[in-house]
């Protein structure tokens, strides 16, 4: 079970007293489980003014429907693992490009990023889907061993196997702690599920559900999209 990641007052109880007999908790949380975040796909928790009383009520917004945009270019520090990373990127800054100095600069990380978007889908690729095959392999040539005997072969088979597994732990590791953003684990052992949990809450409650327009609350995601949108070309306009 987690708690879901709560916008509003950090600490939801108070004990109401004054100077140094004034203690503050967080006491009240919403708790899931991953089942519930897979189903519910935006889960939102937000903690209320506290009105005479000693705890913030929390307010848990839930839809199963959720409009779902491209999803952003990210660098993932993971790939800088990979062997094929720094040619990739050596390879292709060199790559001539005209205009001034900021321009080029601009030009050469658009290039990249859109070749970083191909290499990931095509070289890096799912790094679950290459656990499950790396896995499937080891798995393959034990059982041979086991039918047919050992070999010189077949070990050497199983060694390389084995290789490719650990490399395609570490990718998966590296990766979804790097998606949760937990350092509560630093040179440890593997904690994959974890951090995938934890990405999965955090894209589950990450989304915007409501904004404030002055005392008006908006919730429907066009006039929230419209309202962010306004709110920003009059700043740029006004700049």
């Amino acid at each position: 079970m987690t708690h879901l990641p709560t916008s509003g007052p950090l600490y939801t109880w108070s004990n109401g007293r004054f100077g140094t007999e004034n203690v503050a908790l967080r006491l009240d949380r919403c708790i899931c489980n991953e089942d519930w975040v897979s189903f519910w796909r935006l889960s939102n928790c937000s903690a209320l003014v506290r009105h005479q009383s000693d705890h913030h009520p929390l307010l848990l917004s839930l839809d199963v429907n959720v409009v779902r945009h491209a999803v952003p270019f990210k660098n993932f520090k993971a790939w800088t693992e990979h062997e094929d990373c720094r040619s990739l990127v050596s390879n292709n800054w060199v790559c001539q490009v005209r205009g001034s100095g900021m321009a080029r600069l601009q030009l050469k990380l658009k290039n990249l990023k859109s070749i970083f978007k191909t290499w990931n889908r095509t070289v890096f690729g799912d790094v679950d889907r290459q656990v499950r095959l790396a896995l499937a392999e080891v798995n393959r040539i034990q059982l041979l061993i086991d039918s047919e005997g050992f070999s010189d072969a077949l070990y050497a088979q199983d060694l390389e196997a084995q290789l490719i597994l650990t490399k395609a732990l570490a990718y998966q590791d590296m990766l979804w702690k790097e998606k949760a953003r937990d350092q509560n684990f630093i040179n440890a052992d593997r904690n994959t599920s974890y951090f995938h949990r934890i990405a999965k809450f955090r894209a589950a409650s990450k989304p915007i559900t409501l904004l404030y327009d002055g005392d008006t609350v908006i919730t429907e995601p066009a006039a929230i999209e419209v309202h962010v949108l306004s709110y920003f070309q009059t700043i740029f306009q006004h700049g």
